[in-house]
């Protein structure tokens, strides 16, 4: 079950980028083995749809739920219905629609900042020149005066896979940092042979126009499917799972990949799209929504929720405090998610969870190990395990060996880097 030579991006599978994604063949394997046609499927942690998307497909329906806005516009608009003409031609009006507004504007024009109000502009100045700030707030407005709910979703995911390489974000860097590299000179005789110098930040057009192609190309590749499949589109949800009831014996199978200790991750990776969205104002009043995994999601656990653990025993016995009580909070959310679905599933339907090791700040985590010995006690039993090397991953494997953060490919040999998640498992439960 290595796939090791599967093609992920098929489907609408790689409309938007996104980190960590389990790969489509493996769900799609997890959905025939343990549901059959017409049956519902839940995923508690759906990321970028990956299960959704699959299950429509297959002839399932589908629950979708993620506290992560950006996840939710992302599966949404996969599994939109659309005709990929009307959305070549959508996106090709909503661009010289905001181009002819946008001229002869600045960014400090009435016009513009009206548009701009509520969001935070010192950020959006971090990350944009002015005139990009001023293309990209007409081609928002644009896109939000599309009144076909599934086209719109469509546009606003090609206008979230624009910001970054829109931006002044370091092109070779997954985590985000600014572009620091000296300007190209522009006399040739003045450029140094072996400096990298800073990359020309495109303008929104340019950017726009590419990522329309990409999309249309991918989505029209798809559209007819899908219409087919129409009855079969997933409900999606954005909401903490341990804020949302999924209800009682309601599911024949939920299938996904937890989050890891280090899910803030996806809080930084997706800040410009929250930014321009849905008008966050910081970075930390994003991971406010409840990620888990991050800091502010496990205060909120109280001091005496510990988990009963061998795997965690054995790591009490030599962590620092302060890594200690994130590690059990987090472990404590995951059982209360894991009671939630419990209860959810109908008797006899399967939970597949799919979850690599991790470290954090230094300590290696057999995440696997400690979620069995969770499960069982809520009554579930074990059917299976199956081991999964990784051969390719759309995110790097490299990790900061002391605070876990990701670091991109050129770290790859340094003292701190080390790779990290080789393998998964697939835990297969059944109540």
């Amino acid at each position: 079950m290595g796939f090791r030579s599967a093609n992920t991006d098929e489907r609408t599978h790689a409309l938007h980028s996104y980190p960590a994604k389990f790969i489509p063949q493996l769900v799609n394997e997890l959905i025939k083995s343990f549901s059959k046609p017409g049956d519902l499927i839940a995923d508690i942690f759906a990321g970028s749809g990956t299960t959704n998307l699959e299950a429509m497909c297959l002839g399932r329906h589908s629950l979708a739920v993620d506290v992560n806005p950006v996840a939710s516009l992302i599966t949404r608009a996969k599994t939109a219905i659309v005709e990929p003409e009307v959305l070549i031609l959508a996106s090709a009006q909503v661009l010289a629609n905001a181009l002819d507004s946008a001229r002869n504007q600045s960014i400090e024009s009435e016009r513009v900042i009206e548009l701009l109000k509520g969001k935070n502009m010192e950020r959006l100045l971090h990350w944009f020149s002015p005139e990009n700030i001023v293309t990209l707030a007409f081609l928002l407005e644009e896109i939000q005066k599309e009144e076909d709910i599934d086209l719109q979703d469509l546009l606003l995911l090609i206008f979230s896979s624009s910001l970054k390489p829109a931006s002044n974000w370091l092109d070779w860097s997954v985590k985000p940092q600014l572009d620091c590299r000296p300007l190209l000179p522009t006399d040739p005789a003045d450029r140094q042979p072996n400096v990298r110098y800073r990359r020309q930040v495109p303008g929104v057009a340019e950017v726009f126009t590419r990522k329309a192609k990409e999309v249309a190309r991918r989505y029209s590749a798809s559209a007819e499917h899908l219409r087919q499949q129409a009855c079969y589109r997933p409900e999606v949800i954005c909401d903490d799972i341990n804020r949302h009831s999924l209800g009682k014996d309601r599911f024949d199978a939920v299938i996904t990949s937890p989050p890891y200790l280090t899910s803030y991750e996806y809080a930084d990776l997706h800040q410009l799209t929250a930014y321009w969205l849905w008008n966050t104002q910081t970075v930390t009043s994003f991971k406010k929504l409840g990620f888990i995994g991050t800091q502010l999601y496990e205060e909120r656990m109280v001091e005496e929720t510990l988990v009963t653990s061998a795997s965690l025993d054995l790591m009490r016995k030599v962590m620092k405090p302060l890594a200690q009580k994130r590690v059990e909070r987090y472990f404590a959310s995951m059982q209360r998610c894991f009671a939630t679905t419990y209860e959810a599933l109908k008797p006899g339907g399967h939970f597949c969870i799919v979850i690599g090791n991790s470290r954090f700040r230094g300590y290696e985590i057999d995440n696997h190990k400690v979620f069995l010995e969770l499960l069982e006690p809520l009554g579930f039993s074990i059917e299976n395990v199956w081991e999964r090397p990784i051969p390719n991953k759309r995110l790097t494997s490299l990790r900061h060996a002391v605070t876990g953060r990701i670091l991109p490919k050129v770290f790859e040999g340094t003292e701190n880097a080390i790779e990290v998640y080789p393998t998964e498992h697939i835990l297969i439960l059944r109540k």
